[in-house]
C-alpha cells in the first residue's frame, strides 16, 4: 500500500526537519516497518514523491496554516483508512465462524476428543 506519511519532530528549520524526519524515515525502513520511503524534495522518482502525489509541502511549521493543514489531511485519510479496515475485519467476522477463523488464521484445525 502506497500513502503519504506525515512525520512530526522538533526542528529550528525546515532544512532539520527534513534532515531528523528521514532519520525517522530511515530507521522505520532499518526495523521492516516500510520498504522505501520518498520525500517531496526528490525529483524523477516515476512512482513516489511529487512524480506521484504532487507537489505537496516538504516540510512546514506546525503552527502554521501550511502545517495546520497537513495535519488535519493526515488525521483524516487515518480515520478514513480505519474505518475503511474496521468495517472490513467487521464484514469478516460476520462471514466466518469462530472455528473458521480459528482455523485459517492458525493455519491448522482444532481436532476434540470425547
Amino acid at each position: 500500500m502506497h500513502m503519504v506519511i506525515r512525520v512530526i519532530v522538533y526542528a529550528s528549520s525546515k532544512e532539520e526537519a527534513l534532515e531528523k524526519g528521514k532519520r525517522v524515515l530511515n530507521q522505520l525502513c532499518e526495523d521492516g516497518k516500510f520498504d522505501y520511503y520518498a520525500t517531496f524534495d526528490q525529483e524523477g522518482l516515476v512512482v513516489a514523491g511529487k512524480d506521484r502525489w504532487g507537489n505537496l509541502l516538504v516540510a512546514a511549521k506546525l503552527s502554521s496554516e501550511e502545517g495546520k493543514k497537513l495535519i488535519s489531511e493526515g488525521f483524516c485519510a487515518m480515520r478514513r483508512n480505519f474505518y475503511h479496515y474496521l468495517n472490513k475485519i467487521r464484514e469478516y467476522l460476520k462471514e466466518n465462524s469462530d472455528k473458521q477463523i480459528f482455523e485459517t488464521q492458525c493455519g491448522f484445525a482444532f481436532f476434540a476428543t470425547v
